[in-house]
């Protein structure tokens, strides 16, 4: 694989994982002129197809998010009525 090729699945990667782009949408976006040859491209380079790439990264960002809402959600739980009157007591005008 050429290096322009492996410049565009690395730019690709990113599109993947932070746009709601389709993967042909992608291939065109990043250079490649036919979807079929930049997922084979894609496979070859990174082990996984593009669609196999999107999915898991939507379920690694679901499980960061759920990690990174889990103490306050514990927190919550935990000071229900205090949080409640602060929320009461602050949206009083």
């Amino acid at each position: 694989m050429n290096i322009y090729n492996r410049l565009r699945i690395e730019r690709s990667v990113y599109l993947l994982a932070n746009t709601n782009l389709s993967i042909s949408e992608i291939s065109y976006e990043v250079g490649f002129s036919y979807p079929r040859y930049f997922s084979t491209s894609f496979k070859q380079m990174k082990g996984v197809t593009p669609s196999q790439f999107k999915e898991k990264t939507k379920i690694a960002d679901t499980y960061k998010l759920l990690e990174q809402t889990r103490p306050a959600i514990y927190y919550f739980e935990r000071n229900k009525e205090l949080t409640f009157r602060f929320f009461t007591s602050f949206n009083r005008s």
